[in-house]
């Protein structure tokens, strides 16, 4: 009589398995970085466009009256706006962090946009600069002010 052979059943080697670990780490290593550089590249945009309409509606109010809107307490919408702006804009926090404030002939400037109290990094402010002005934080109409930002609409 023959012995009973088992049929072999095709398997990956350990070698096989190491190998394809390895790759999916090496890609999840290129990918994770990327992920989250896109959610900061957002919170850029998502403000650069906050602030632009918040200009927007500044110029639309100064169109129609020949003046600023009156400046109110920091992060409230001033009442001036309510026609012109989104009552929630002021509400929210900046994805950069902090408050959004606007200034009406404060320290030398007629009318210009805060972000008071910012959370994230000089790297960040610079890209925001970039893509709004001129790159530069000392310079130009977007200019660090201690513990803010200020987009400068008319000095």
């Amino acid at each position: 009589m023959r012995p009973c052979l088992k049929p072999i059943r095709p398997a990956f080697t350990i070698v096989e398995l190491v190998t394809v670990m390895l790759v999916i780490g090496i890609l999840v290593g290129v990918a994770v970085p990327k992920i989250l550089s896109g959610n900061k590249d957002a919170a850029i945009e998502a403000t650069r466009q906050h602030l632009k309409t918040i200009a927007l509606a500044a110029e639309m109010y100064y169109s129609d009256h020949g003046r600023w809107p009156d400046g109110d307490a920091h992060g409230v919408m001033p009442v001036d706006f309510k026609d012109y702006l989104r009552p929630n804009l002021f509400a929210v926090n900046c994805p950069l962090g902090g408050l959004y404030d606007w200034n009406e002939n404060f320290n030398s400037v007629t009318a210009s946009i805060d972000i008071r109290d910012p959370a994230t990094g000089s790297g960040q402010w610079r890209k925001l600069d970039q893509r709004i002005d001129d790159g530069v934080l000392a310079t130009g109409d977007l200019v660090q002010e201690g513990w803010r930002l200020r987009w400068i609409l008319e000095r």
